[in-house]
């Protein structure tokens, strides 16, 4: 538990002096990247599938098809944040956007998820454990975190790490579909955010170990850093601007 601690909020921090002692991103991006994510995701989306969650029909659904829940809690997640990328780098980020930036705002976008949904947790589950060891909190209050093996909890922290790149490479795509003006390659940012979410779903419901699922979720992030490593490149070609020496 306290390794996936370490690596979900020590790698996208690592991650943003990283690169800005080597590329000299703009730390102005990274939070607009956490931002954006905190504001469409915990602001938006969760408190409107909460108070989803207690109506009649959605539960009648989740018991009579799993499926087509899965279906809609994945497309809304890839939409509400492709929604907050597009917002926060075409308007945010106008006047400074180039691959740089949108590169050091999927680390903010990618980086922030890790910490709100692993790292405060872990954090709580530590002091929690903690507190049992000491005899301050009967074992009793939290049965789940006795019972579940460790090798789940390292699970998490790795996941976290291809899920970094996957956010990296979608606010690139995004950026990049801003910069060239097509619009396919934002909707290709949620198609693919879409299928992320959508098979880790499926993979749920068909009893797929959560190892089995780490395997998708690692192939979509290697896949990821791949195409992240390749866009300098890609960028440069297409004669659009890397960082904030190039010309226009």
């Amino acid at each position: 538990m306290f390794i996936s601690l370490i690596l979900s909020v020590g790698f996208p921090v690592a991650l943003v002096i990283y690169f800005y002692r080597k590329e000299k991103i703009s730390i102005k991006a990274v939070f607009i990247g956490a931002l954006m994510f905190f504001l469409f995701q915990g602001l938006i989306r969760v408190p409107i599938i909460t108070v989803i969650s207690y109506m009649p029909w959605y539960q009648s659904l989740v018991s009579d098809n799993m499926i087509l829940v899965v279906l809609i809690m994945a497309f809304t997640a890839g939409l509400f944040e492709t929604v907050a990328r597009y917002i926060g780098l075409r308007f945010l980020l106008r006047k400074e956007l180039n691959r740089k930036n949108g590169l050091a705002y999927g680390i903010g976008h990618g980086g922030i998820e890790a910490i709100l949904l692993i790292g405060l947790s872990y954090a709580a589950n530590i002091l929690y454990s903690f507190l049992i060891n000491a005899g301050a909190v009967d074992s009793s209050f939290l049965p789940q975190l006795i019972n579940t093996p460790s090798s789940l909890f390292l699970a998490a922290g790795i996941e976290r790490i291809f899920a970094i790149f996957f956010h990296i490479a979608a606010a690139l795509l995004v950026t990049y579909g801003i910069m060239k003006g097509k619009k396919t390659f934002i909707l290709f940012s949620l198609i693919l955010h879409f299928l992320l979410d959508g098979v880790v779903g499926m993979l749920q419901i068909l009893g797929v170990s959560v190892w089995g699922i780490e395997l998708w979720v690692a192939f979509v992030g290697i896949l990821s850093l791949l195409f992240i490593i390749k866009s300098k490149e890609i960028f440069a070609v297409s004669g659009l601007k890397v960082d904030n020496e190039d010309k226009e």
